[in-house]
């Protein structure tokens, strides 16, 4: 009887301490974006609570947070110009030139299709 009696208070006891919330260890949190995977040249803001501009970067970066306030972070495309990088514009004109490809005859068979119209009207109008 005066075992159970421990062994229930042990567990009682036990399971107290384990709900009780553990304090935080980390002051601050490392992030870096290379890891994530991110490709090109993209910036990241990183916002406070307030709104409030913390700190910009690129996606190649390593950043050092405070772990006791929360952050919005928003990744955004650098803009290029394809003039500027011709290589990208190469490699834009491949991954949309089979869709364009596929309209081809489409084009053909409208410009056909006006060039039928315009003969036909030259031929009423003589």
């Amino acid at each position: 009887m005066k075992s159970s009696l421990f062994v229930s208070i042990a567990l009682i006891s036990a399971l107290l301490l384990a709900s009780l919330p553990a304090p935080a260890c980390a002051e601050t949190v490392t992030i870096s974006f290379s890891d994530l995977g991110f490709g090109g040249d993209q910036s990241i803001l990183i916002y406070n609570n307030e709104h409030q501009l913390i700190e910009t970067c690129n996606t190649s970066a390593t950043v050092a947070l405070d772990a006791n306030y929360s952050y919005v972070m928003i990744l955004r495309p650098d803009r290029s110009t394809l003039f500027e990088d011709p290589e990208s514009a190469i490699d834009y004109a491949l991954l949309f030139g089979d869709r364009l490809v596929g309209w081809i005859p489409y084009i053909g068979l409208f410009i056909g299709f006006l060039a039928m119209l315009y003969m036909l009207a030259k031929r009423i109008g003589r």
